[in-house]
């Protein structure tokens, strides 16, 4: 295990005997830090950000290596949060979009991008007793099992992204399935525009779909500083028109999916944490 996950539970005890007024100037302060001696990591943000088409984008990935301490902070903190503070720190837009469509019997895949504190708006979900499962990536070096004690804290469950089979059956289930789409961690994926670039995206969102004729709705989680606390967003349910093939259907579910996630990056591009530089170029 590296030694980042195996000091989460310390930090989490450091934060718990903390005054609460204290914690997000001090996860801000971290953040300048980091900002100022991370340079691999803010340039591959600040590329990111350019092939968004923004401007002041130096600016932009400072403040979205505060922006992202703070919501790994946050995401830390909910270790020992109460079910009830966490459902203060966080408001949210849409929920009737959400239960509607559970209400119907469908599945719904919550598409959403690595944006905001994504994980967050998951556990307030599944706090709300929402049947909610995250698609999550194997990560080396322990920091999946580290970070799927925070995920299952406050019920929500996991699966790796690998398995396809769960995946379905939870759909099928009329459960509810988050999976972030802005990267692409397969082979499958298509080459389309993300804002001013091209990157390669995941069809599984899609595919998904169609398989079970599960919803598909946008959902994000953004912080807003002046109040520090969480805006969770769910979007209606993606009305799908495309007729033909499958590999049509998928194609075209798939612009839609990719095109309002641009939409919503470009509209909180200071808390878009992708550090990889993955847009193949520009337009």
């Amino acid at each position: 295990m590296s030694a980042f996950a195996n000091l989460i539970p310390y930090l989490a005890a450091i934060q718990r005997s903390l005054p609460k007024e204290m914690l997000y100037p001090t996860a801000r302060y971290l953040g300048g830090t980091l900002a100022l001696v991370q340079h691999r990591r803010k340039k591959a943000l600040q590329d990111n950000l350019e092939n968004l088409g923004l401007d002041l984008t130096e600016d932009l990935a400072r403040s979205a290596v505060r922006n992202w301490t703070v919501c790994l902070s946050d995401q830390i903190r909910s270790l020992w949060l109460a079910k009830a503070e966490l459902q203060r720190i966080l408001e949210v837009q849409g929920i009737e979009n959400l239960l509607e469509t559970i209400s119907q019997g469908k599945g719904v895949i919550l598409v959403s991008a690595h944006l905001g504190n994504y994980e967050l708006g998951g556990s307030y979900l599944a706090s709300l007793g929402i049947p909610i499962h995250a698609v999550v990536e194997e990560i080396d070096l322990g920091h999946t099992h580290v970070f799927n004690r925070i995920r299952r804290r406050f019920g929500m469950g996991v699966v790796v992204y690998s398995d396809t089979d769960a995946m379905i059956r939870i759909l099928r289930q009329g459960e509810v399935l988050v999976l972030l789409t802005d990267r692409d961690f397969g082979t499958r994926g298509m080459m389309l525009e993300f804002g001013k670039g091209i990157r390669s995206v995941p069809t599984g969102p899609a595919l998904l779909a169609e398989r079970t004729d599960a919803a598909v709705q946008i959902a994000y989680c953004v912080l807003d500083s002046a109040e520090r606390r969480y805006r969770l967003v769910i979007e209606p349910r993606i009305v799908r028109k495309a007729r033909g093939s499958m590999k049509e259907k998928v194609t075209q579910l798939t612009r839609e999916i990719s095109a309002r996630l641009a939409e919503v990056v470009g509209t909180y591009p200071d808390q878009w944490f992708v550090f990889q530089p993955e847009f193949l170029s520009t337009q």
